[in-house]
């Protein structure tokens, strides 16, 4: 079999396809896991990427942040340096610590959304506090003339208190991780659009 030079077409394909690769795979979820992320059913931290083959118009920004602000339902705060930029926002109120950079290089834009769930996870662990410790103290008092071992039941307050907060984070971080999704999509879709 012999040699031959790729053709201009041929590369072209080629460089297509590597972009389409780097789309697909950039879209998985860099997310924290380990041991706690198990536990927790959803990592502490998710972080999505999609590379386009464009570079994000200056114009652009102003609706970037018009979109931003739209799913976020705040302000966040700003930064553009040349033809990139980033969004951050950080409220205690609404418990969230979002991420968003559009990385303009060599021809390309990359598509950064990421969000950090430590504040979620503190919010979770609160509730079942609040919410058991009344629980806690009840239990006891209702099972005094019970046979029923002290060590028993609060190994099954405890395991009840982890089951909640897994469930209740598990749901939430997910919800959250769809909605990332959407605006990683949308943001896609901003910078693609002609005008």
């Amino acid at each position: 079999m012999a040699y031959r030079e790729p053709t201009a077409g041929l590369l072209a394909r080629i460089a297509q396809l590597e972009l389409q690769l780097k789309e697909v795979l950039g879209d998985r979820d860099r997310a924290g896991g380990g041991a706690l992320a198990v536990l927790l059913g959803a990592p502490l931290r998710v972080q999505l990427e999609r590379t386009l083959p464009l570079e994000l118009e200056p114009e652009k920004h102003d609706l970037v942040v018009e979109a931003l602000q739209r799913r976020f339902d705040a302000q966040g705060q700003f930064l553009a340096v040349g033809r990139s930029c980033h969004w951050s926002l950080l409220t205690s109120s609404s418990q969230r610590d979002v991420n968003v950079s559009l990385v303009v290089r060599g021809g390309t834009t990359t598509v950064r959304v990421s969000e950090r769930f430590k504040h979620l996870l503190g919010m979770c662990f609160a509730w079942v506090y609040i919410l058991g410790f009344p629980l806690a103290m009840a239990i006891p008092a209702l099972l005094r003339s019970s046979r029923v071992t002290w060590p028993a039941v609060w190994a099954l307050l405890a395991l009840s208190g982890v089951a909640a907060i897994r469930v209740a984070y598990s749901r939430i971080a997910r919800a959250r991780e769809r909605r990332l999704r959407a605006t990683l999509q949308e943001l896609a879709e901003i910078s693609t659009s002609k005008g």
